[in-house]
């Protein structure tokens, strides 16, 4: 081979490496731009959904001043609504008070005028004045909704009567309640004072309940 080929062969093959790295570097840029495209676009995706998520947290913020104002103004109404049921409550206990005070009253003057009574008088008539004050606040108390528990001659009954004292007495009266020593009363359904009372104890009742034993 001539020096002339050689070097002819020599151009060609720095031409080639030319026309082959020039080529390559075609195809890097292509792809670095295609890099460069997938980033855009997935850094204005980011971008976008970075503005959404700010506006979601506006929107839950308004939402949770919302709330809060709602909840401070149904705590608010419900202290003034408890305020204004004691104002009420206290209000009504204040008139059942002047209004059972006042039924009274005609009582303390009665027990005023008995004790003005001359030392003279016949004691049948203080007596019969003593009843009437006493009927009159027996009436004031039943308005009320007291009411007398009823003993003498009744069966015992342990849950309104308190037995003080026990008397033997025949079969018949076994049981019965033969004096009150205290009178008892109910008030609304419940006990609010036993009745204290004596009760009849027959023995031959006793015999035969323990011979039946």
């Amino acid at each position: 081979m001539t020096k002339k080929k050689k070097q002819e062969d020599a151009k060609r093959e720095v031409a080639e490496q030319a026309i082959e790295d020039i080529s390559s570097s075609k195809n890097k840029g292509q792809e670095n731009e295609s890099v460069v495209e997938e980033s855009a676009s997935l850094l204005e995706s980011l971008v976008e959904e970075n503005e959404k998520l700010k506006t979601l947290i506006e929107e839950l913020k308004e939402e949770n001043a919302k709330l809060k104002d709602v909840a401070l103004r149904a705590t608010a109404d419900f202290y003034n609504y408890r305020q204004r049921v004691e104002r009420e409550k206290e209000k009504l206990s204040a008139l059942a008070t002047e209004k059972t005070i006042k039924e009274l009253l005609p009582i303390l003057d009665n027990l005023d005028r008995a004790l003005l009574a001359n030392d003279n008088d016949d004691a049948e008539k203080i007596k019969s004045g003593i009843r009437i004050i006493r009927k009159q606040f027996m009436d004031v108390m039943c308005k009320l909704g007291l009411e007398p528990i009823e003993s003498e001659g009744k069966d015992f009954d342990p849950s309104v009567h308190e037995a003080l004292a026990a008397e033997e007495v025949e079969p018949e009266l076994d049981g019965k309640v033969l004096e009150e020593y205290q009178k008892g009363f109910v008030l609304g359904g419940k006990v609010l004072r036993a009745a204290k009372v004596k009760v009849g104890k027959s023995t031959s009742t006793a015999e035969e309940t323990k011979k039946d034993e």
